[in-house]
């Protein structure tokens, strides 16, 4: 956001930000809003999903530039090949000698059951399967982060095979490093485990967290210079952010 901001101010833009907290009615709500001020362009992390959305977007007649997740080729894009990113993962895992990859990633069903915008989420949950698919692996996707959901990933662990747990997002890997920490299994002694986002609070975490990187910084610049692009320009654009594995302590 500071980034944006900067980029905005550089060039006489003001920035209004609406906060939707994943709720679709909140979102609807913020984008009248936005057309009602007459805005010139809108950067957005979509919650909504559809052909009815697609085509509220454009009755705004607003140039939009969606983040994170995508809508459709109609919008343009900047966001990381989050399926390449999950099965690289995987391969790191695997270079490592695990023998089996648990996968946590939020409740995607439920989400996709009220019409939810879930392009990220399905994208890394595909990466996680192709990695999967490529080493002849059985998957197990564990969605939700609820005590129960993270009691079934415990009942999985087993001396016999080395098992390592992939986070949908680093925060969720930080709720699973809890979660193990009460029960008393050492990572990655017992478990290896990893997280996608690298981001900032990971610095006062120990283990330190193997994990995906992206620059938040840079992609905040590339989303302002594509929104300016596309007001002056009208064209569609998509531009991939470059990514890495962060090498850290919870995958030996």
């Amino acid at each position: 956001i500071d980034t944006i901001e900067a980029r905005a101010k550089e060039n006489g833009y003001f920035i209004y930000l609406i906060l939707t907290h994943k709720d679709f009615d909140l979102e609807e709500e913020g984008l009248k809003y936005l057309a009602s001020r007459q805005v010139d362009g809108i950067i957005l992390f979509p919650v909504g999903a559809g052909a009815d959305y697609i085509k509220f977007l454009k009755g705004t007649d607003i140039p939009v530039v969606t983040i994170y997740n995508r809508i459709s080729s109609d919008f343009s894009f900047v966001g990381v090949n989050d399926r390449q990113a999950m099965k690289d993962a995987v391969d790191y895992i695997v270079s490592h000698n695990y023998k089996r990859v648990i996968y946590l990633t939020p409740d995607i069903t439920t989400q996709e059951e009220k019409c939810l915008n879930t392009y990220t989420l399905r994208q890394r949950q595909n990466g996680y399967l192709d990695g999967m698919k490529t080493y002849g692996m059985e998957p197990m996707i564990i969605q939700g982060s609820s005590k129960e959901r993270l009691e079934t990933v415990y009942a999985c662990l087993d001396d016999s095979v080395k098992t390592a747990c992939l986070c949908m997002c680093d925060s969720y890997a930080l709720k699973i490093l809890d979660f193990f920490k009460v029960k008393g299994v050492s990572v990655p002694e017992k478990v290896g485990l990893m997280g996608y986002d690298d981001i900032d609070s990971l610095r006062y975490i120990s283990p330190r967290l193997t994990t995906i990187k992206y620059s938040v910084q840079k992609m905040g610049e590339i989303i302002f210079d594509t929104l300016f692009d596309v007001i002056k320009t009208q064209a569609k654009k998509k531009h991939m952010l470059e990514y890495e594995i962060v090498e850290g302590e919870t995958i030996v």
